[in-house]
């Protein structure tokens, strides 16, 4: 036979108490109550839980194990109950954004601290994923929304267009190219580049960028990201970073900071909030749906 409810509650209560008295005072009832309850709770499990020694009640190994499962099983009673009365408070609630790389340490941190600012009390939960994690975090409801620069075509998935994103080249102060107003595929292909992961997004990206001119010939370094490669070339990789204008932003500032150039006829990304088609959105998703596009649209 299963235990009900209340025969679990009269047995947590006698495990935190350590007697019939003290349980009897937790539950608002009468000490004989409790001891008939725990009798039949015994019979019910077919175990002996407690062992009477000079008066007290000692629990059986038996009766440990069962309880460290319902202490679980309590603690996820008391986060429901929580998260339902700071709903109705309107105090918290919370919001999981999972984001590619590449837009993920640039704006998306910045988008995020001003919804913080807004919502403290809410419950933030940010990673930055491959884009094949990403799909898997949504359709896995391990994320309320998904932030990245490339498409992404799932029947489940649907996505809002927030901008296109241009693609630029960063250079160290002292590079030839530096002083450059634009360049071209062309002529980023007779300088050594970092280079990315045949197959990846940004791959694909300098690929389609020198399909034309051909690949360059030297590769001085191949990174996962290009927030990776403008810190390579920050930290002296004698080389040009084809990133995109997001990552390349955020290394342009302070005494070592990077110049953006840039490209000519270079494809365009597109910045999007993937979200799960058939499922609704929470207020506190469309609330950061609507401060990204603010952002967007500032950039």
């Amino acid at each position: 036979m299963a235990l009900n409810l209340r025969q679990i509650e009269v047995f947590r209560a006698v495990m935190l108490t350590g007697t019939i008295s003290g349980a009897a005072k937790l539950l608002y009832v009468s000490a004989p109550a409790i001891s008939r309850l725990l009798a039949h709770t015994e019979i019910t499990v077919g175990l002996t839980l407690f062992e009477r020694i000079r008066g007290r009640l000692h629990a059986t190994p038996e009766a440990r194990r069962l309880f460290s499962e319902i202490e679980s099983a309590y603690l996820g009673i008391q986060r429901v109950n929580t998260v339902a009365r700071e709903l109705l408070e309107n105090r918290q609630g919370s919001l999981r954004i999972a984001s590619h790389a590449t837009i993920g340490g640039s704006l998306v941190p910045r988008v995020l601290g001003r919804f913080h600012q807004k919502y403290e009390n809410v419950g933030i939960n940010f990673e930055c994923v491959r884009q094949s994690e990403l799909k898997e975090r949504l359709l896995n409801q391990q994320a309320d929304l998904g932030i990245t620069l490339f498409p992404m075509e799932h029947p489940n998935l649907d996505a809002i267009r927030l901008c296109d994103v241009p693609i630029v080249c960063v250079v160290s102060a002292n590079h030839p190219l530096a002083e450059c107003a634009e360049v071209d595929a062309q002529r980023l292909g007779q300088h050594p580049i970092v280079d990315y992961e045949q197959g990846t997004p940004f791959g694909l990206v300098l690929d389609e960028l020198f399909a034309r001119s051909g690949y360059p010939s030297t590769i001085c370094m191949q990174a996962g990201t290009p927030h990776e490669a403008c810190t390579l070339i920050r930290a002296g990789v004698n080389g040009i970073g084809i990133v995109d204008q997001y990552s390349a932003e955020e290394f342009s500032l302070g005494s070592h900071s990077l110049t953006a150039i840039p490209i000519a006829k270079a494809p365009l990304l597109q910045a999007r909030i993937i979200y799960r088609r058939y499922e609704p959105m929470s207020r506190l998703s469309k609330s950061f749906i609507d401060l990204m596009h603010k952002f967007a649209e500032a950039s």
